[in-house]
C-alpha cells in the first residue's frame, strides 16, 4: 500500500516523530548526501514519495539562488538537511560566520533583496553563556531562508538553538545542497 502524503505536518514534527518511533536522540550525519538520502526514507515513510521530491527540489532551489548570492562567503544548513530545524519565518534555516553582521546587510542591500531583520538565542551545548544573533530573513521568488549569523568562535560549537540542539558541520552546505543528489536505490 502507498503511504497517504501528510503535507500538513512540517518537516521538524517528522523528524521527532521518527526519532520517537526509532529511539534515536542526537543524530549527526557525515555529509549532505547522506543526510538526504537519510531524509528520502524517512519523508517516504511519513510524507511518501512525492511529497519528498516536492520538498528536496524546493531546497536545492533555494540553495541555488543564496549561493549565488552570497558566492565570497560560506553558508551551512542548521541541523539536519532538508529535516532539521525550519525557520519561524522560512523554509530554510541557513548560517553564516561573520563577525560583522553588517557585512550581510550590506550585501543584502546591494543586492537589492527586501528583508526582516530578527534575532535568535544561541548557547554552547555545555552550558557556555547565552547570547542574541541577529538573523534575516529573505521571502521573494526563489528564495524563502533564513540566514543567522554567529560569530566566528561558534563556528567549533555544539549549539543550542532557542533550547533545540543543533548541529552545523562543515559538509551541510548551501553549495552542496544545491547540487543534485540522486535517490537511494
Amino acid at each position: 500500500a502507498r503511504a497517504v502524503i501528510r503535507d500538513d505536518l512540517p518537516l521538524e514534527h517528522a523528524w521527532r516523530e521518527h526519532s520517537r518511533r526509532h529511539g534515536l536522540r542526537d543524530y549527526r550525519l557525515g555529509s549532505h548526501t547522506d543526510a538526504l538520502r537519510h531524509a528520502l526514507k524517512v519523508e517516504v515513510e511519513l510524507f511518501g514519495g512525492d511529497a519528498y521530491q516536492q520538498r528536496l527540489r524546493a531546497t536545492q532551489q533555494t540553495c541555488a539562488a543564496v549561493s549565488e548570492l552570497f558566492t565570497d562567503q560560506q553558508l551551512y544548513v542548521l541541523g539536519l538537511p532538508a529535516i532539521g530545524l525550519a525557520a519561524a519565518g522560512a523554509q530554510l534555516n541557513l548560517v553564516i560566520f561573520e563577525d560583522e553582521p553588517e557585512a550581510i546587510v550590506r550585501l543584502l542591500m546591494d543586492r537589492g533583496l527586501p528583508y526582516q531583520a530578527t534575532q535568535q538565542r544561541w548557547q554552547d551545548r555545555d552550558g557556555g553563556a547565552e547570547w542574541i544573533a541577529p538573523a534575516f530573513v529573505i521571502g521573494t521568488p526563489g528564495i524563502d531562508a533564513q540566514i543567522n549569523v554567529l560569530p566566528r568562535r561558534a563556528e567549533r560549537l555544539p549549539l543550542l538553538a532557542d533550547g533545540q540542539t543543533v548541529w552545523i558541520t562543515k559538509v551541510d552546505t548551501v553549495a552542496g545542497l544545491a547540487a543534485d543528489v540522486r535517490s537511494p536505490g
